[in-house]
């Protein structure tokens, strides 16, 4: 278990069945005689960094030939700086 935003919990169990069958049947937990609200968390979205692209390719080229693998963007690309301090 740790903490995360807003003052919530994050429980990890041991497998997808467990997590299905305490989503679908949630029973109250009470701690401090506050009742505790579960909720399956689920983010599909995956940040993916392509390095050593050529500059002088187009997003749009990139983001197409994505698309013919199979990954569909949720938004733009964005170019990150990679410095090199000496």
């Amino acid at each position: 278990m740790s903490r995360i935003y807003k003052d919530r919990f994050c429980i990890f169990l041991s497998s997808v069945e467990l997590v299905d069958s305490i989503v679908n049947h949630p029973t109250p937990i009470t701690i401090n005689e506050k009742p505790i609200k579960i909720r399956k968390y689920y983010n599909p979205d995956k940040r993916i960094i392509i390095s050593n692209v050529c500059p002088t390719i187009p997003n749009e080229t990139v983001l197409s030939e994505l698309s013919n693998i199979g990954i569909n963007s949720n938004s733009q690309i964005i170019h990150l700086r990679a410095e090199i301090k000496k």
